[in-house]
């Protein structure tokens, strides 16, 4: 069962290209500026066309972008998770793109280069596991069941993952991209095709060390000597610096001037987000890690509201607007 939402059309809390923005969205891929998505809503200018006034929602989505950093925030309807997924560099490389990309975890993962609690979007590692291969990522688990006794593997789009005698792994996706894993499971090459490749080296130390694109293009890190990276250095001068609090990210700097930070509870969720463009951002949970208010630097708050039974959802924004929807279980 689906209600119909209604949402309010004078709400804006961020500014994209220095324009107030809102956006909803339902399962949408957004990408820089591009908005892929079949349900999307934006105001502009403090205006919501009156045609959307009735449509389908799983996730509400608030959109950061502000040069160099991009930033995508969103509280899911579903769960009341905060996900939060942010491009701290973009290195143009003629017809493909370098990026240093990282999103917040859900629950606690494995060592990687930003701790355990963000990934970033490059470290993917393939795991094998009798019948199954596991990709694990940024954004969670892709498996790959083995089709027959053959060396061929097929996950839930039908693309396949070839094990090379070498031990080596090579993933044709559905638009011809085709991704080379190591025998130890580690990202080595992406092939876009037409001869443009982006290649990822490791040191000495197994650690991931420099990315490669098409004219010469790079991106080279930095890391400590527990395996965090500390900087990250592009072949077009930008610049980006980490620092830590115990094993939590909590500083982001900016090609050495603008700084964004983050705190966290005792939980180990995210509960303040510093932006210069917007100042701070501080988020309150329930007992069970959901998202229930966001206050803002303006003082303009959200406040979200879950059902005992989970299948009722409500967004209230800072004007009193309701947005609400209710599903079968």
């Amino acid at each position: 069962m689906q209600r119909d939402l209604v949402v309010h059309p004078h709400v804006t809390r961020f500014r994209l290209d220095r324009q107030p923005v809102f956006m909803v969205q339902e399962g949408g891929i957004m990408e820089g500026r591009k908005i892929h998505s079949a349900h999307t809503v934006m105001t502009q200018g403090m205006r919501l066309c009156s045609c959307f006034r009735s449509f389908p929602l799983a996730a509400l989505l608030l959109i950061i972008a502000y040069h160099p950093l991009q930033a995508q925030v969103a509280v899911d309807f579903r769960s009341g998770r905060l996900a939060l997924t942010t491009t701290d560099l973009t290195v143009p490389a003629g017809p493909v793109r370098l990026e240093i990309k990282r999103t917040l975890l859900s629950e606690k993962g494995r060592p990687g280069l930003l701790g355990t609690w963000w990934r970033l979007s490059i470290e993917r590692r393939l795991i094998k596991e009798q019948n199954v291969v596991r990709m694990e990522g940024d954004v969670g688990s892709i498996l790959f069941s083995r089709e027959g006794k053959s060396s061929v593997y097929k996950n839930a789009l039908g693309e396949r993952l070839r094990i090379e005698e070498n031990g080596r792994a090579l993933w044709t996706k559905q638009d011809g991209t085709r991704e080379t894993y190591d025998g130890e499971g580690r990202l080595i090459e992406i092939d876009y095709r037409n001869f443009n490749k982006v290649t990822f080296r490791y040191g000495p130390d197994k650690r991931l060390g420099r990315i490669e694109g098409p004219k010469q293009h790079f991106i080279k890190l930095f890391t400590d000597t527990k395996g965090r990276l500390l900087r990250a250095e592009a072949s077009n001068g930008e610049q980006i610096d980490y620092q830590y609090g115990g094993d939590r990210l909590s500083q982001v700097r900016i090609n050495g001037a603008e700084v964004f930070r983050y705190e966290y509870d005792t939980r180990d969720l995210l509960v303040r987000i510093e932006a210069p463009p917007t100042g701070a951002v501080e988020i309150a949970y329930d007992s069970q890690g959901r998202v229930v208010k966001r206050h803002f630097a303006d003082g303009g708050m959200e406040q979200y509201g879950y059902s005992n039974a989970g299948n009722e959802l409500s967004f209230t924004d800072p004007m009193g607007g309701v947005t609400k929807r209710q599903r079968s279980p």
